[in-house]
C-alpha cells in the first residue's frame, strides 16, 4: 500500500510539470496547520484598471462599472516668466511761474493786503511803481462797484483817483489831434475848414489851425507867491515842394528863412491839457504841390516830448 502511494504522488509531480505556464491557478495552497486545519485558499492580487474586466462588488447588491472611469489627469503648473524688476521714473515737475509785479499786486489788493501790494510793486521801475499806486487801488474798487446803482460822489471820487495818474502819463503823450486849413480863425475849436482839393492862389495868405492834446502845463511859483500853470510849447513850420526842395518862407521881420520857429508861453490859474495854435503862411508863387510839416517840441529837455504832422496843398495858375 505504501508503494502504491508513492507511485501516485510520482505521477502527480510528473504531470504537474507538463502544464503550460499560463495554466498557473491564481489561487495557492497554504499548507496545513500543524493542528491539522485544512489549508486556506487565498485570493490573488485584483485585476488591474482599464482591462475590461469588471471588479468584484464589495457588498450584495451594489452595481460595479464595467469600464471604470480613469483618473484625472495630474494638473500641471506652468511656471510665469517674473517681468524683470525696473525703477520707477521720476519726472521732474517744473516750480510754478510766478505772478507778474502787477498781477501779484492786483490779488493782493483784492485779498485787502494793499502792504504786500506794495511789496510786489516795488519790483517795477520807479515811474511805473509811482503810476500803478496810484491807478491799482481805484480800478480794484471799481471792480466791487455796482456802476448801475453807485451814488455819484461815490462814482466822482473813484473818477478823481483814477484821473490823476492819467493825467501825469498823459503829460507824456503830446499828440497832434487836428491839422486844417481853414478860411477864418477863432479860439479853441473855432474855425471853418477849406473843402477837400482846395487850391491856393500864387502867393496869397493861407491859414491853418492845429489842436494839440495833453500839453505840459507845469505848477509855478510866481515872484508874488501865487501859483500859476505854465503851458510852455516851441513850435517850427518847413515847406517842401513836391521834389522834397526846402522853400524859403517869410518871418515875421520879412526875412526869408527855411524854417519859421518859435517858443510860446501860456499862464493860466488851472492846468491846460487841450491847446490849439494858429498860423498864416505866404503861399509860393510857383503852382504845383507843397508839404507843410508843423512840429511841437516841450521845451524841458528830459521830457523827450515832441510831436510833428504834415500838411500838403495844391497851388494852382494865376
Amino acid at each position: 500500500m505504501a508503494r502504491l502511494r508513492t507511485g501516485y504522488l510520482t505521477f502527480l509531480a510528473a504531470g504537474t510539470l507538463l502544464l503550460p505556464a499560463c495554466a498557473t491557478s491564481s489561487r495557492s495552497v497554504k499548507a496545513a496547520d500543524a493542528d491539522g486545519t485544512p489549508a486556506v485558499i487565498a485570493a490573488g492580487p485584483p485585476a488591474a484598471r482599464g482591462t475590461g474586466f469588471a471588479e468584484l462588488p464589495n457588498a450584495p447588491g451594489e452595481r460595479v462599472a464595467r469600464n471604470p472611469p480613469a483618473d484625472p489627469p495630474k494638473a500641471t503648473t506652468t511656471a510665469v516668466a517674473k517681468p524683470p524688476e525696473t525703477s520707477p521714473i521720476t519726472v521732474p515737475v517744473a516750480p510754478p511761474v510766478p505772478d507778474a509785479p502787477l498781477v501779484a499786486a492786483v490779488k493782493a489788493y483784492l485779498d485787502n493786503k494793499p502792504e504786500l501790494a506794495a511789496e510786489h510793486l516795488k519790483l517795477l521801475d520807479r515811474p511805473n511803481q509811482e503810476l500803478m499806486q496810484q491807478l491799482v487801488p481805484p480800478v480794484v474798487a471799481l471792480s466791487r462797484t455796482n456802476l448801475g446803482r453807485a451814488w455819484s460822489p461815490e462814482i466822482g471820487l473813484l473818477v478823481g483817483q483814477i484821473e490823476t495818474p492819467l493825467k501825469g502819463l498823459a503829460s507824456k503823450a503830446l499828440t497832434v489831434s487836428k491839422a486844417e486849413f481853414c478860411s477864418s480863425l477863432g479860439g479853441y475849436g473855432q474855425y471853418t475848414p477849406l473843402p477837400a482839393g482846395h487850391e491856393y492862389r500864387p502867393g496869397h495868405v493861407a491859414e491853418i489851425y492845429v489842436e494839440l492834446r495833453n500839453v505840459p502845463s507845469v505848477l509855478v511859483r510866481l515872484p508874488d507867491g501865487t501859483e500859476r500853470y505854465v503851458t510852455h510849447l516851441n513850435w517850427s513850420l518847413r515847406l517842401r515842394d513836391a521834389a522834397g526842395a526846402v522853400v524859403p518862407m517869410t518871418d515875421t521881420d520879412r526875412r526869408q528863412v527855411a524854417v519859421l520857429e518859435q517858443a510860446e508861453k501860456q499862464v493860466s490859474r488851472s492846468p491846460v491839457r487841450d491847446y490849439a495854435k494858429t498860423f498864416r503862411i505866404v503861399v509860393p508863387r510857383t503852382p504845383g504841390r507843397y508839404t507843410l510839416t508843423v512840429e511841437f517840441t516841450d521845451p524841458d529837455p528830459e521830457s523827450r516830448r515832441d510831436v510833428s504832422r504834415g500838411m500838403t496843398f495844391q497851388v494852382g495858375g494865376s
